[in-house]
């Protein structure tokens, strides 16, 4: 039996047209244990409450549609049935935005890494809003940095700093291949000078002259 028969034997089986499914978003990634010892990132799903397995034709670790064996789980959901069912790459492809699984996980992770950048830089923008100060060091001409005058400034200057190595030359323009390799090297730093930095911000300072 080939694949297109396989998969409308099973849904005339579970009494549903395959307009009636649509793939479980992605909430983001993880890391999956493998073998014991070795990890993975794989896609987070975000499950419907009270939703149940659908009763396939087909189980076990294989694509639950088509009931070929498969490597990485994706899902698909029945809101009418309120069901939900394991499938693979290829197969949650008919459904939703025509992705395939590998794509939709690509597509998260670029979609992942894209927003840190950004939260970053917005970050960097809003320390040097809050705590820098303009200062007059001649007829006409102003420096604007952060000045060191209180503990909380001097902490922001050093974030500001810290962020600006973290980032390097990369901006919210910088394209996908480099936002990726930028967040596979500084992602954990990014998350932490983010949660310090927002920790601290709890007042708003705005620029004055001295």
């Amino acid at each position: 039996m080939n694949y297109q028969a396989k998969v409308q034997q099973n849904l005339l089986h579970l009494g549903t047209p395959s307009k009636d499914w649509e793939a479980l978003p992605i909430l983001g990634m993880e890391d999956v244990q493998i073998d014991g010892s070795k990890s993975k990132k794989m896609p987070r799903f975000s499950f419907p409450a009270g939703y149940k397995t659908a009763p396939s034709l087909y189980t076990g670790k294989c694509c639950n549609l088509c009931g070929t064996n498969i490597k990485n789980v994706y899902w698909i959901k029945n809101d009418k049935r309120r069901w939900t069912m394991p499938v693979g790459s290829e197969c949650v492809s008919h459904f939703g935005s025509g992705d395939s699984g590998h794509n939709i996980v690509q597509k998260t992770i670029w979609e992942r890494d894209s927003e840190l950048l950004i939260s970053l830089i917005e970050l960097r923008r809003d320390l040097w809003g809050r705590y820098s100060k303009r200062k007059l060091i001649g007829p006409g001409r102003y420096e604007s940095k952060i000045y060191p005058h209180t503990i909380q400034e001097k902490r922001a200057g050093d974030l500001h700093k810290k962020i600006n190595n973290c980032l390097g030359r990369m901006t919210s323009e910088s394209g996908k291949a480099a936002t990726t390799r930028w967040a596979n090297k500084y992602r954990e730093q990014a998350e932490l000078l983010m949660k310090e930095s927002l920790s601290m911000m709890k007042g708003r300072e705005t620029q004055i002259d001295i």
